[in-house]
């Protein structure tokens, strides 16, 4: 999918593998919300971006990242993409349930 304009007619998803790599190296992981700014600046140029089609650039993020190779963690509230090759941290999944051990 690289390399080919994206729903909006444009390619983006060198600068939202940027962004989340740059989340990712500041906390560990990228969320949503780390691409706000991106899409503040794609709704201001001109129209680039519909506030009304921001939804499906969120699923267009999702669906560029795990092209990737990101993990996607859901069990937290927001949902968090972890860089390729990353062990995600443990959430439970473990088979121990806590006090037991």
């Amino acid at each position: 999918m690289r390399g080919q304009p994206d729903l909006f007619g444009e390619i983006h998803e060198d600068e939202i593998a940027k962004i989340a790599c740059e989340a990712a190296e500041e906390r560990g992981y990228a969320i949503y919300e780390d691409f706000n700014e991106f899409m503040k600046q794609l709704i201001c140029q001109g129209g680039r971006l519909k506030p009304s089609r921001a939804g499906r650039f969120l699923q267009h993020i999702r669906r560029t990242l795990l092209a990737d190779g990101w993990i996607p963690s859901p069990g937290h509230p927001e949902t968090r993409f972890y860089p390729p090759s990353t062990e995600l941290p443990n959430l439970g999944r473990s088979g121990t349930l806590r006090g037991q051990g």
